[in-house]
């Protein structure tokens, strides 16, 4: 993740022809229990994880501050049952090609939100609203959609894959706000802290099982 993000700072700055600083922004959400099922099995069941955010721009943050197309959000959410295969979500997605159809595999639709009500004494944000989703359609026409948000109120995830899964998860306690380019911690650590959740739940879900046949 953090050679992503060094790429990433590295592009950024080439749009601006040299200019002087771009700042980037980084943010931890607490745990979100996460539902998720799949219609194909007929299964549900509960993981955890930990969003994170990165947002790379021209400017310092301010009170009234909203996204512009200078502006980078790179959002993950990393889960203890699928440790290498976080959810990611990158705009502007450079990916994209705008000659295919919208809402294509490789033509996504996007909807993006970034408002910044307030910033504290360190210009982090203490008021905010960030999600990004993106919607696309396969070629075998199944929807695929994809959302991560947080605000001051919490933040929470959705997506799935029509006929196949769908999951999402919220959380009303808000994570941690850094600036600086190497303050997000790397995935493993957040996967040391989701594996331990997903044995306690696992415990306590065979207790409750047990209870119940008893």
């Amino acid at each position: 993740m953090r050679n992503l993000l060094i790429a990433m700072c590295i592009s950024f700055a080439s749009l601006f022809g040299g200019a002087a600083h771009a700042y980037q922004y980084n943010y931890v959400s607490q745990v979100i229990p996460v539902e998720h099922t799949s219609y194909r099995s007929d299964l549900t069941f509960t993981h955890y994880s930990v969003i994170t955010v990165q947002i790379v721009t021209p400017t310092l943050l301010t009170a009234g501050s909203s996204w512009s197309s200078d502006t980078v959000i790179y959002m993950n959410r990393y889960s203890n049952d699928s440790p290498t295969h976080p959810q990611s979500l990158l705009y502007p997605n450079t990916d994209a090609d705008p000659t295919r159809p919208p809402g294509s595999v490789w033509n996504p639709n996007w909807t993006v939100s970034m408002n910044i009500g307030e910033v504290d004494a360190n210009g982090l944000p203490t008021v905010w609203d960030i999600s990004l989703l993106r919607q696309l359609n396969t070629p075998e026409g199944r929807e695929d959609i994809s959302r991560i948000a947080t605000s001051n109120n919490g933040d929470s995830v959705l997506g799935g894959y029509e006929t196949y899964y769908f999951f999402q998860g919220a959380v009303t306690t808000p994570g941690t706000w850094t600036m600086g380019a190497t303050a997000v911690p790397e995935p493993e650590t957040y996967m040391m802290l989701l594996a331990g959740l997903g044995l306690v739940g696992g415990v306590a879900r065979r207790r409750s099982a047990k209870r119940r046949a008893g």
